[in-house]
């Protein structure tokens, strides 16, 4: 597949995360987040190492989507958080692989928080740092 290809395809996916705030493609997941806003619960924990993440209002723990994300062999699980702001939202910044760790079955919409692999690395990074000082709270 050409790189152009990519982005197309990319593109068309793309309109899809206004709703549901994730991309499933055949080996992998992206996960779409926004964080600092006053309508968003998304919040960074444990000094940026965790995040939560709630699902469309729809999805609960018999929905496809969320099935293949809990489930014993879940494909790659890939986060991008964005700043949501009085100005708007800023650009997703990618924030690396996550892994599970637990979710709210309860919680409408459907709760589920996430450890970020990758949180040693991106704490280098000043994209990232902006991020945590938007959507940080409760659990640092």
């Amino acid at each position: 597949m050409t790189r152009d290809a990519l982005l197309r395809c990319v593109a068309a996916r793309a309109a899809a995360v206004r709703y549901s705030g994730s991309i499933e493609w055949t080996n992998a997941i992206f996960l779409f987040v926004n964080v600092g806003g006053s309508d968003y619960t998304n919040l960074f924990s444990h000094d940026g190492r965790r995040m939560s993440w709630f699902g469309g209002g729809r999805q609960n723990e018999s929905t496809p989507l969320i099935r293949r994300l809990l489930g014993a062999a879940p494909p790659p699980r890939l986060l991008f958080c964005r700043r949501q702001g009085q100005g708007g939202a800023s650009p997703y910044v990618y924030c690396g692989r996550v892994e599970y760790v637990q979710h709210y079955p309860r919680s409408q919409p459907l709760e589920v928080e996430w450890a970020l692999s990758d949180s040693a690395a991106l704490h280098a990074s000043e994209h990232f740092r902006l991020l945590l000082k938007a959507g940080s709270a409760r659990w640092l």
